[in-house]
């Protein structure tokens, strides 16, 4: 009876390895209804020797039964629950497999085309349902489908296949450069079951690649070309110094020569002008006998001239030794009041000549200035003839001086012609005189401002000149100012 009963239940375990967990539950539960059935069967008829036994044993198996059904609900509760996760994880996966950035396929072992993402399938030019078995071997370039299968049969050896490359032609007709990592799958027995393919375009990389060769070409003939060029610009440049550098030493030369020349010749006018000027004085004090009017007129126009030709060698010299840095000074103290009291007292007599009026407008009395007290006078004294000379008869030159915190302004002016505006700095050149109507007979060197200027900006200061350009010429001279309170014979009388 025991045995007969477990037929069907032993038969049913055996088979239960091909039927599903749900399944297996509800035959348990079948099984233990009917071992239930049978307890109370047994229960039911006359109790026998032969059945105490085998009822005892029905009970313990029916009880070891309910905890294998429990075991096997927990079993199936934990499968149920593995089963979601690997559901959501191969949900995700394969979001992750359509959502790539790069081109994935999976073939058989053949390269036929099992799966492709979004990617590839825009990169083959194909639906994704018409690349489903299709050989990846039609989309290599003809050129390279040899070599492409040849290297596929290879594929077995190894697990990872790295930097596989073709040339792939979508049905476009678009060609891509192709660098390909290939992952072999296998299944227990080690026998290859599938591909998985990852394929990167490198089209746009090799296109700049080339793009960047060609710049780096263009770029080495610029830089050539360009080299060339600053080689030639550098042997033109040492060309120009080494011409600079022989036309420097030849102006020095120039320099030097002028130097001796102006020195030698200076030297040679003032000895006969010294004896010249002596015998005019002796002329005019009458020792060689009484002068009539005629001789004295003749005799003054000598005396002019003598005087003239000896200031301009003074200039000669004077520009010379500026342009050399030859020329000395001995920077002082200098008060202003006094330099110039005395320089205006010492032009009054040869501006009443021609009715002339000197004015010297007082300024602020403690001003001094550092200077070379000599080159000062030299300056202001060569401002003051300068306007005599250009004032017309009966008209008026003006001196004064104002001072700020550090520097002194030394102004002399005139009411003659004025000077254009685009003339004003001309005036400082070397040997230039304008073109001025009314002073047509005026003689000079054009070197007195020249070197006032140059006087004044070794000292650190500087001369300009301003004027209407119609009537009136102002020129003012800068110097720096000495913080000494100056102690003049004038300010204590």
């Amino acid at each position: 009876m025991f045995s007969g009963k477990w037929a069907g239940p032993m038969h049913e375990r055996e088979i239960l390895s091909h039927a599903s967990i749900d399944d297996w539950g509800r035959r348990v539960s079948a099984a233990r209804a009917r071992l239930r059935s049978d307890i109370r069967d047994d229960q039911l008829s006359p109790p026998t020797l032969e059945g105490a036994g085998w009822l005892e044993d029905l009970t313990l198996a029916l009880e070891e039964l309910q905890v294998a059904e429990e075991e096997l609900h927990v079993q199936t509760e934990e499968l149920s629950t593995s089963r979601a996760l690997l559901e959501a994880e191969q949900a995700r996966y394969r979001t992750l497999f359509e959502q790539a950035p790069v081109a994935y396929l999976v073939t058989d072992p053949q390269a036929n085309i099992t799966d492709a993402n979004r990617v590839a399938v825009s990169l083959l030019g194909v639906d994704h349902d018409q690349l489903q078995g299709k050989p990846l071997a039609v989309f290599v370039s003809l050129a390279g489908r040899r070599a492409f299968r040849r290297r596929l049969n290879a594929f077995g050896q190894k697990d990872l296949e790295v930097g596989f490359r073709f040339r792939l032609r979508g049905r476009s007709g678009t060609k891509h450069n192709i660098t390909a990592s290939i992952g072999v799958v296998r299944d227990r027995r080690g026998i290859v079951t599938e591909l998985r393919w990852l394929l990167a375009d490198e089209t746009a990389s090799h296109r700049r690649e080339r793009r960047v060769r060609s710049l780096n070409a263009e770029l080495m003939a610029r830089v050539e070309e360009r080299t060339a060029e600053l080689k030639r610009a550098m042997e033109a440049q040492e060309a120009l110094a080494r011409a600079a550098e022989a036309a420097r030493r030849a102006a020095e030369r120039a320099s030097q020569e002028k130097s001796k020349l102006i020195a030698i010749v200076s030297h040679e006018l003032r000895t006969p002008l010294a004896a010249m000027g002596g015998y005019a004085e002796l002329l005019a004090l009458g020792i060689r006998g009484p002068l009539n009017d005629a001789q004295r007129g003749d005799l003054q126009r000598i005396q002019e001239a003598q005087s003239y030709i000896l200031r301009l060698v003074d200039d000669l010299v004077g520009f010379s030794k500026l342009e050399t840095g030859h020329l000395r000074f001995d920077i002082g103290d200098v008060i202003v009041r006094d330099a110039l009291e005395a320089l205006v007292s010492l032009v009054r007599p040869q501006a009443a000549n021609k009715g002339i009026i000197v004015d010297l407008i007082l300024g602020e009395s403690d001003a001094v200035v550092r200077a070379d007290e000599e080159r000062l006078r030299q300056i202001v004294l060569n401002l003051l003839a300068n306007a005599i000379k250009f004032t017309p008869a009966q008209g008026h030159v003006r001196g004064t001086w104002s001072a700020t915190e550090d520097t002194v302004l030394i102004s002399i002016g005139d009411d003659g012609i004025g000077i254009p505006a685009d003339k004003l700095e001309l005036v400082f050149e070397p040997y230039v005189q304008l073109a001025v109507p009314r002073a047509a007979r005026q003689t000079g060197s054009g070197l007195g401002l020249a070197i006032s200027r140059d006087l004044a900006r070794a000292m650190g200061g500087d001369l300009t000149a301003s004027s209407s350009g119609e009537h009136g010429t102002v020129f003012t001279l800068r110097l720096p100012r000495s913080t000494r309170v100056p102690r003049s014979a004038t300010a204590g009388e």
